[in-house]
């Protein structure tokens, strides 16, 4: 058996979802906010789009610091 020494999901890579209370999905009305556990970062979404350009443009910005790039 081969241990890995890097974790499958690293918690520089974690983040919360919170639903706003006026969200109602099953309508396609989805809005919150996303916030990356590590640095305390949080971004506002205002729909599905929203959440997931919020969470590739966080997630690239967040394995850059990782990495020690300079921003």
């Amino acid at each position: 058996m081969i241990l890995h020494v890097h974790a499958s999901y690293p918690p520089t890579h974690a983040y919360v979802v919170k639903l706003h209370r006026d969200c109602a999905p099953q309508q396609g009305r989805i809005g919150g906010r996303l916030e990356h556990i590590a640095s305390g970062r949080s971004m506002q979404f205002a729909s599905a789009e929203e959440l997931i350009a919020c969470l590739l443009g966080d997630a690239t910005l967040a394995i850059d610091d990782s990495n020690g790039s300079a921003s």
